[in-house]
This record gives C-alpha cells, sequence and structure tokens, in this order.
C-alpha cells in the first residue's frame, strides 16, 4: 500500500499572481494615505458650506418656490401626491361650462380634496376673471380662496382689489372679502374711473348684481365736477347702475350721515343715491332724510345753505331741488315753500307753493 504526502492540493483561488499581489498593496497603501493624512481641519473646509434644513424648509428647497402668501402654509410637511407646471383646468356643473382655471403650478392632494395653486387665473362663465399669486382650491365644495394681489374684473369692467378673497363656484358665483381686509376697485366712467375704497366686500351674480362694500366707504367720482362720498357702507347695482350709500344704525345719531365733498359744496343725509348715465357719467345724486347742504361758489363769505327732507343734485345742470318741508337761507334771506330749486351757476331761485311757481335771483346791488 502507497500513501501519499499530507498535503493536499491547492484549491485554485488561493493562488495569487504577481499582479494581483502588487494590486492589494497599492489599494491598502491608498486607504492608509487618505486616512492617515486628511486632518480634521480639511473635513471642516469641506462640508463648511453644508447647512441643516428643517423639514419645511426642505419642501420649499425642492419645490424651487419663493415665500408663501398664505397666512399658515398649506400642507406644510406634506409632499403633494403629484405637481403640474402651466395646468389649465375646465371645471363643468350638469355638462355645461362652470369655469376655466389655469396656473404656473398646481400641486395636488387628493385625498384631502385639494389642490394649491401659484398664480393663478381663473374664468368664470359669466367672463368675470380672478386673477392672484396663490390660491387653494377645495374640488369637493367647487370653493376657491385666492391670496396675494388678488383682482376681480367683472364684464362690465368693474374692477376689485385686495389681499385675499374667497370665491364660491357653484350653484353660482359669489365673491366674499372679509370685513378685516381693505378693498379697492373702480366703476366704468366716461373719462376717468368712479373709484372706491373700504373694507370687506360681497358680490353674487345673482338679482340686481350687486357689488356691496361693507365699512369705511370712500369713493371718488371724478369727472366735471369731482365729488367725494363718504359712509359705512355701499352697494353698486350694476344692473341698473346706481351706487346706493348707507349709515349703520349702531352710530349714534348725529353720526349717522352720508356726506359729499366737492370743491364749494358740501352735503350731507341718511342715505345717499347716484345714478350713473348710460356712459357711466355721474347724472344724478339724490339724498333722503335730514338733508343739509352749503355752497360757497361765490364765496366763503356768501354761502347759500338749504335743508330739507330730500334734496335731488342734478350734476349735469348744476342745479339742486329741495322737497319735503324746505328751506333756502342766502345771506340774510330764508326761502320756504313746497319745492326749492336752487340754480348754481346763476344763483337763481325758483319756489313752488301750491300752483304758484316765484323765482328771486341776486340784483346788482347784491340783494334778494
Amino acid at each position: 500500500m502507497q500513501y501519499s504526502s499530507g498535503m493536499g492540493t491547492p484549491l485554485p483561488w488561493s493562488k495569487n499572481t504577481p499582479f494581483q499581489s502588487f494590486l492589494l498593496i497599492a489599494l491598502f497603501s491608498f486607504f492608509a494615505a487618505h486616512f492617515l493624512l486628511l486632518s480634521p481641519s480639511s473635513l471642516e473646509d469641506d462640508f463648511s458650506g453644508v447647512r441643516i434644513l428643517h423639514p419645511k424648509e426642505l419642501l420649499n428647497f425642492l419645490r424651487n418656490e419663493s415665500e408663501t402668501a398664505l397666512s399658515e402654509p398649506f400642507m406644510a410637511t406634506m409632499p403633494p401626491q403629484y405637481s403640474v407646471r402651466d395646468s389649465t383646468l375646465f371645471s363643468t356643473r350638469s355638462g355645461s361650462p362652470a369655469f376655466q382655471l389655469r396656473s404656473r403650478k398646481a400641486n395636488a392632494y387628493p385625498s384631502q380634496n385639494q389642490v394649491h395653486l401659484l398664480e393663478v387665473d381663473v374664468l368664470m362663465p359669466d367672463q368675470t376673471r380672478i386673477t392672484s399669486e396663490e390660491a387653494l382650491y377645495d374640488t369637493a365644495a367647487g370653493k376657491i380662496v385666492f391670496h396675494g394681489s388678488v383682482r376681480a374684473t367683472l364684464p362690465d369692467g368693474a374692477e376689485i382689489r385686495s389681499r385675499i378673497a374667497y370665491a364660491d363656484t357653484t350653484p353660482l358665483l359669489r365673491i366674499r372679502i372679509p370685513l378685516e381686509e381693505r378693498v379697492d376697485g373702480s366703476i366704468p366712467h366716461d373719462s376717468t374711473p368712479v373709484r372706491f375704497t373700504g373694507f370687506g366686500m360681497e358680490y353674487a351674480d345673482t338679482g340686481r348684481r350687486e357689488i356691496v362694500l361693507l365699512s369705511s366707504v370712500v369713493v371718488d367720482a371724478l369727472g366735471k365736477q369731482p365729488a367725494r362720498i363718504r359712509s359705512d357702507r355701499a352697494a353698486f347695482s350694476r344692473q341698473n347702475h346706481e351706487l346706493l350709500f348707507f349709515m349703520d344704525k349702531q352710530r349714534p345719531v348725529p353720526e349717522q350721515f352720508v356726506t359729499v365733498a366737492e370743491k364749494d359744496l358740501d352735503l350731507k343725509s341718511r342715505l345717499l343715491e347716484m345714478k350713473l348715465a348710460p356712459g357711466r357719467s355721474v347724472h344724478r345724486i339724490t339724498a333722503t332724510g335730514d338733508v343739509w347742504f352749503l355752497d360757497r361758489h361765490q364765496g366763503e363769505d356768501r354761502p347759500t345753505e338749504g335743508t330739507g327732507g330730500k334734496a335731488v343734485y342734478d350734476v349735469k345742470e348744476n342745479r339742486i331741488i329741495l322737497s319735503e318741508f324746505p328751506q333756502l337761507y342766502q345771506d340774510h334771506d330764508t326761502v320756504t315753500g313746497d319745492v326749492i330749486t336752487y340754480h348754481r351757476d346763476t344763483d337763481i331761485v325758483e319756489v313752488t307753493e301750491g300752483n304758484a311757481v316765484y323765482q328771486q335771483q341776486e340784483s346788482e346791488s347784491g340783494t334778494r
């Protein structure tokens, strides 16, 4: 019997060629030199430009968007389920177009029925257009909340501007601006618009189609005879081309007056109606309830003062018609009657008492 030596045949992978040995030595030397020679100071230099991001900041970083216009960031810690750039959304109701919504970017959260929109342009079926920097669209309720430089343009050209606005798109268009938010805008006019400011607004595309300003209203009617009207509330009827001015009943009675100020005329009353002509120029102002006016066109030392239950100011004819126990005071004279018509251009006063009509006009001596 023959016996072999005690050592078995070496496996093939255990044999190292000279090249493999050289490669292993080179890699070991490289890693040793890298960790031994790299000082802590060089590590600090390499990471000096790196900062830790809060999750909210990280979301904004990933979206590559500027500061939000929302008072509270929407879904600040939750990324959208999908995002679409330069999108156009067509909404329908019962098979008919409801509105068209364009945005530069739409972040969708289907599980919350919400879409977060940037640079928004919404066109309603009645051609009302609303634009804003940012918006939240509740797809289930059909409500849109606009934020940042909101502008609503109505079909007749009336404009409404604010920082925030709420819009209901169904069953009809309603726009609401909170009472604490400032509102400004304009209504078309022949040459220059009727401008207004206030706080809070409501509008509905139904009935009289009124724009209702809720508080601290100031209206500037520019044109041939510029006038500034102040009141607590005002309503503009797009259907009848009328501006109605009211005062809050919570005010003390002596303060419940709508005021009108022209260059040489002051007027106040409990209620005021401004009628716009078809061309949108101011045609007539009707004051009702404890009316008072003071005309100073002849100078501060020669005013004409009038009182009554109602006054109709014909802007084109530049005359004031007083009724309901009217009285007119010129110099030291007092004029009374059923109806008093005061012509501001000529200082002629017409007095109607029953069937009789009297005229008074300033004589060359200056007496009446």
